[in-house]
């Protein structure tokens, strides 16, 4: 059995070295419990501008039979990397994480032996974040209504193990924005999960801004559900009949009394309320045009520039 160890990298030259040495610990401890166990390593590159890629290529992996090093020909962002990982594996799984130590490699031993228990996957849910107070709040509020409007669950990213039955059921999806975590856990087949906390990274700066944050929180919402529009049409729906009762007061008021129709604040607020609605319900709608937009174009996810073989037994 062979497992692939997938990872994108993007500027780590302060602690790729780390990661590796952490990695390749991990992985001899893990063929020490399981010798049928063969590793194998590839790293994408997202278009780094410091000196990571020199670092890995200097690096040296005796824990691999196989290290790939696959570079972009600039940065694609890492939903694209982590596409990649997925489309150039040939092994019998997958074992994706991130290089920043968020994802502690000391967990692989315990996902490799729920994946030989016989699961298609095993993902690593999050018990606890290390980001600052506005991130958690940021990802807390995401999760609630993620999980709200589709029904999977938004505590996992993409850290844990994927065997090639969930590899190729991913790979038939042709979307071009895409949220892996949703995309995997959509797919199904028997799965397990691994509690870890989500760590602080190296050099403690996210890769991940805050508004950078919001564009993925919303691609997530509008990409697997279509709660926001049916949302928006029954909220229509109810001020039009509100608007139709209130109409038929003021007619009555007029025929049947010689009341003057007063209240011309009240009339002002709702025509800025029904005017702010508006607006929110074509932000909504053009979310989703956005979105269509964007896949029509078919443009590529990402555009390998080169690729290396820095072991192969």
């Amino acid at each position: 059995m062979n497992i692939e160890i997938g990872a994108p990298v993007y500027n780590e030259e302060s602690g790729i070295i780390q990661f590796l040495d952490a990695l390749q610990n991990s992985v001899k401890h893990t063929k020490s419990r399981f010798p049928a166990v063969g590793f194998s390593l590839v790293l994408v590159d997202d278009g780094s501008r410091d000196n990571t890629i020199q670092l890995i290529r200097q690096y040296q992996y005796p824990e691999f039979t196989r290290v790939r090093l696959i570079s972009f020909s600039r940065n694609f962002g890492h939903p694209a990397a982590i596409s990649a990982l997925i489309d150039q594996t040939a092994a019998d799984s997958l074992l994706l994480m991130d290089a920043d130590m968020q994802d502690s490699p000391d967990i692989v031993p315990e996902l490799v032996q729920k994946w030989i228990s016989g699961n298609h996957s095993v993902q690593v849910v999050r018990t606890s974040r290390s980001e600052s107070m506005l991130f958690r709040l940021g990802h807390y509020v995401f999760a609630k209504i993620f999980t709200g409007l589709t029904g999977l669950r938004s505590d996992v990213g993409i850290f844990g193990i994927y065997d090639r039955t969930v590899i190729n059921a991913v790979q038939t999806y042709p979307e071009r924005l895409r949220f892996i975590p949703g995309i995997i856990s959509s797919v199904g087949f028997k799965n397990d999960y691994v509690f870890a906390p989500r760590n602080q990274r190296l050099d403690g700066d996210s890769r991940v801004g805050f508004l950078k944050l919001i564009h993925l929180g919303l691609l997530a919402w509008f990409s697997y559900s279509s709660i926001p529009i049916h949302f928006i049409t029954g909220i229509g729906l109810l001020l039009s009949l509100l608007s139709l009762v209130a109409g038929g007061l003021v007619i009555a008021v007029k025929i049947t009394t010689d009341l003057a129709i007063a209240g011309w604040a009240s009339l002002l607020s709702a025509q800025f309320f029904l005017g702010g609605l508006i607006i929110f319900s074509l932000g909504i709608v053009g979310q989703y045009i956005g979105i269509i937009f964007e896949e029509v174009k078919n443009r590529p996810i990402y555009i390998i520039a080169e690729e290396h073989e820095l072991r192969r037994e």
